[in-house]
């Protein structure tokens, strides 16, 4: 079965026709944990804790936090002899809350690294090999070629992902470069923020597109299809070509993304728009339950929600049932909505002036119905969070927001944006005024704020891109996250919010700089706030579950320009230790 028809009757979403253990009332577990007290001492335990912000000391028993102490014999009473361990393996290491990765796409990150990776910058495979990456056009097209010739099936499609054509002076894949590649092979290369994708005649046609085409999104050059499309209307054509997604293919996709988020610390993972690959919920339930070192949640994709299969079932309202079944290991979150598009493939939305060429990118819903699904979300009691990179996506989203809470107030809904590139002022005190919240995806700021300032937005909007401090000094809470467009690591957008310098070393923006803490924050106790589970993790203290990450240096003490360089030693999951190999 492939991504599109997946959507096409939507039992992909929850696979309850295949799986009868995913039925209401009967819940899914995580692995056993152990009876014992166990006493993990480390050099220093940061705690985000007010009542014991430092600590030497956690005690763990049946998952959760006992005790925290500086001292041993602080928690005596709760360790008698012989009913404790004590693990000394992190003396020389320092434990901090479990970190977040509030916002990737999870199995198709994984599923991608069955194919040829063709980005710009290195990468490592969820094995842990580098892989360099593509410094020309010509380096692209020879690494595409050699996934050709490993393809026995002379009609198989070909993909490619992670492709940033924004970094190359020769310009964008065209249909002449990749029909010089194969006449037989669809060939579909997809850039790495997933909203364009560039294929060639035979996937054109294929996808049963050509000029008469009406779809939006298929871009043309002087009448003629480019072989570009931009968006979801476009790249749901285009979805179909990608080969066969079985059980056994997302099993191998959710193990390989584990290993990617366990390696830098990740305990608790976000998948931000679930629903798109058949099988996927039994195979984040099968691969959850095995691996025991990552918590998953899932946003179910509103286009999902809103075909025909989960309407029948009732739609939002089924959505709700859903989630009574949720369980400290996987769980379904916000309702998911894309407005605009990408900024570095100029389809998010602006306002005046726009972009530097005078472009502007593109609407993936209308007013009426985006208003009308937070409506409908709301009186569900559900949470939405909303895909919105530009001033004029993020003004949908607040006056929807508004509109919605006109409708149905509520007072703890944290509606969320995810990636709000570009609020103005106003827009964050309207942020503040609803009550909503914000992740960011800060790493822009490293991989493309040189583009940003030069090519895109020009000087002054670059440094107004993430305005983090001024968001927290409103009170909004944020978050950080990764996405696919950069690697899966907290620790990398820690030290981005904290030093915002380009990837030419340039500053941008540096008096929306967070402090340590507040990075350190925000892919924890903040994190996990938005995700309503601040009563249970985000933070080392006594009640929440025992979520760790276990690292080589304080994040809050290192020079600030190194944090990103900081070893990750282990995850503690569950108290179950998981070292990082």
């Amino acid at each position: 079965m492939n991504i599109v028809s997946a959507i096409g009757y939507m039992h992909s979403l929850f696979d309850r026709g295949v799986d009868s253990t995913l039925t209401p009332g009967k819940k899914t577990t995580g692995p056993a944990t152990s009876p014992a007290i166990t006493v993990f001492q480390a050099k220093e335990i940061v705690t985000l804790w007010n009542a014991m912000p430092t600590a030497h000391y956690v005690a763990v028993k049946d998952g959760k936090i006992l005790a925290v102490a500086c001292k041993l014999e602080q928690m005596s009473d709760w360790l008698k002899p012989n009913n404790y361990k004590l693990d000394t393996t992190f003396k020389n290491d320092v434990i901090v809350p479990g970190f977040y990765e509030s916002h990737t796409h999870a199995q198709m990150l994984g599923y991608s690294w069955r194919y040829a990776y063709v980005g710009r910058f290195e990468r490592t495979t969820p094995q842990g090999q580098k892989i360099a990456g593509c410094a020309t056009k010509k380096e692209i097209l020879e690494r595409i070629q050699k996934e050709i010739a490993t393809t026995t099936d002379p009609e198989r499609s070909v993909i490619a992902w992670g492709y940033q054509p924004s970094f190359y002076e020769e310009g964008p894949l065209g249909i002449a470069d990749l029909d010089s590649l194969s006449q037989t092979h669809p060939i579909v290369v997809v850039d790495i923020n997933l909203h364009v994708a560039y294929v060639n005649s035979i996937a054109l046609r294929k996808a049963g597109i050509d000029e008469n085409t009406s779809i939006k999104g298929f871009v043309r050059r002087d009448g003629k299809l480019t072989g570009e499309a931009q968006e979801a209307e476009a790249i749901f054509k285009i979805y179909p070509l990608f080969p066969d997604i079985t059980l056994e293919v997302l099993r191998e996709a959710t193990e390989n993304v584990f290993k990617i988020a366990h390696r830098v610390g990740v305990t608790t993972m976000v998948d931000a728009a679930f629903g798109l690959m058949p099988h996927g919920y039994q195979a984040f339930r099968e691969i959850t339950q095995s691996a025991g070192n990552m918590r998953m949640i899932l946003y179910p994709f509103i286009d999902v929600i809103t075909g025909k299969e989960i309407q029948d079932k009732g739609g939002f309202a089924y959505v709700k049932q859903l989630k009574a079944d949720n369980t400290e290991w996987l769980k379904f979150g916000a309702v998911k909505i894309i407005i605009d598009g990408s900024l570095q493939a100029q389809t998010a939305r602006l306002l005046w002036p726009f972009y530097l060429d005078g472009s502007n990118g593109m609407f993936n819903i209308s007013m009426d119905d985006l208003k009308k699904y937070l409506v409908e979300a709301f009186k569900q009691e559900l949470q939405v969070t909303m895909h919105a990179n530009g001033d004029e996506a993020i003004a949908w989203a607040v006056d929807a927001v508004q509109y919605a809470l006109d409708m149905v107030p509520r007072i703890d809904h944290r509606t969320r944006i995810e990636h709000l590139q570009l609020p103005t002022p106003a827009q964050i005190q309207r942020l503040q005024t609803l009550g909503m919240n914000a992740s960011s995806l800060c790493n822009h700021i490293y991989y493309w704020g040189d583009i940003h300032m030069h090519t895109l937005l020009g000087y002054n909007r670059a440094q107004a891109m993430h305005p983090l401090k001024t968001l927290v000094e409103h009170g909004i809470p944020i978050s950080l996250h990764t996405d696919v467009v950069s690697p899966i690591n907290p620790l990398l957008a820690m030290w981005v919010a904290v030093n915002r310098k380009t990837i030419s070393g340039k500053p941008i923006g540096q008096q929306e700089a967070l402090t340590p803490l507040q990075a350190l924050k925000a892919v924890t106790i903040w994190a996990a706030y938005m995700q309503f589970e601040d009563h249970c993790k985000g933070s080392i203290e006594v009640g929440k579950l025992a979520d760790f990450t276990v690292l080589g240096a304080n994040p809050l003490t290192v020079a600030p320009d190194k944090i990103k360089d900081i070893g990750v030693r282990a995850t503690v999951v569950n108290g179950t230790v998981f070292p990082v190999k």
